[in-house]
């Protein structure tokens, strides 16, 4: 008798909450997950082993740079990036290297130009284009990566673009291994943020005294990324060697879900009442 009882229950429930939907207007959704991904290992993806095609100059050293972007390839997302001494290292793309991943690193220049051996840390952001998300919410970011160079130290960093605001998070890891390894961020996991701007170099936005504004220990959820452009890592390398320095990312994706709509809220709270109800009788 009790499970006829409640079955009952339930379904007068569900007959108030059409009633009260169709009497409202209030329609009923359901949240859609939007993915994006980079993968060096998909099927039809080019080499490339030469730098981009702008003219890498100081710009290039601060995320509002317009010419370190690559375009989609084999139907992996877009990709921007940001290095260190731009303007005075040599800089390169290289995917897909050795174990199918990509690398935007820089090092050396040849003795001819100098020989210059960037200044340490050295730094790099690498996003991938996220603006098919639209006003959907970013609720998980996951990645495979490793350091590149086993003679430096790499701490590795989520990174975010919403809206106008930058973000990057405290290090998710620090290592010299060159071993890939897979890392994740869920939608309730409590992490730090920093905030930086545009024009801000990024080898600034970690280091020393220069250190990114905090945002507090906070989640996916709490930080309510929307309008997200891109999404990606930020490395951090520390080492003696003048060689190439950077990260290798083997893939990325980023999940974004549809942000509840002021109906859908609505709804929820007259299928409480509804609920409400049935108990009185």
């Amino acid at each position: 008798m009790k499970i006829n009882k409640t079955r009952t229950y339930m379904n007068q429930t569900k007959k108030k909450i059409l009633t009260l939907s169709a009497l409202t207007g209030i329609s009923i959704s359901t949240a859609q997950s939007a993915i994006v991904s980079w993968d060096g290992s998909a099927t039809g993806m080019p080499t490339k082993t030469t730098n981009f095609a702008g003219t890498i100059d100081a710009g290039d050293e601060k995320w509002g740079t317009t010419d370190m972007t690559l375009g989609p390839i084999a139907g992996q997302a877009g990709i921007k990036a940001a290095q260190s001494d731009a303007a005075l290292a040599r800089n390169r793309w290289r995917y897909p290297k050795g174990g199918n991943r990509l690398l935007v690193n820089g090092g050396t220049q040849t003795t001819a130009n100098g020989g210059f051996s960037p200044s340490m840390p050295y730094t790099t952001l690498v996003a991938f284009d996220t603006a098919s998300f639209g006003s959907d919410q970013l609720s998980e970011l996951k990645t495979t990566a490793a350091n590149f160079l086993a003679a430096d130290t790499t701490s590795i960093h989520w990174f975010v673009e919403s809206g106008a605001g930058l973000y990057v998070s405290e290090s998710i890891v620090t290592s010299n291994s060159t071993t890939a390894a897979a890392y994740a961020l869920n939608s309730t996991a409590s992490i730090e943020w920093f905030s930086f701007g545009a024009d801000d170099k990024i080898e600034d936005v970690l280091a020393g005294a220069n250190l990114g504004v905090s945002q507090g220990e906070k989640s996916l959820d709490q930080m309510s990324f929307t309008g997200v452009k891109y999404a990606g890592l930020y490395s951090l390398s520390t080492g003696s060697s003048a060689t190439w320095h950077g990260l290798s990312i083997y893939n990325f994706e980023a999940t974004a879900v549809a942000v509840p709509e002021p109906s859908s809220t609505a709804l929820i709270g007259l299928a409480g009442f509804a609920l409400i109800l049935c108990r009185r009788r």
